[in-house]
């Protein structure tokens, strides 16, 4: 499957499993809308 020009929301992007969803779909050429709330 191909995600090349679509538009992928991922929340909970600041670590962990979201993250590395992130930095994939990114190598992978999709566009990102990320959210996170990390209060540390």
């Amino acid at each position: 499957m191909s995600v090349s020009d679509e538009v992928v929301l991922i929340s909970g992007a600041a670590r962990g499993m979201g993250a590395n969803e992130a930095r994939s779909f990114a190598a992978a050429g999709a566009k990102l809308v990320l959210g996170d709330v990390l209060e540390d």
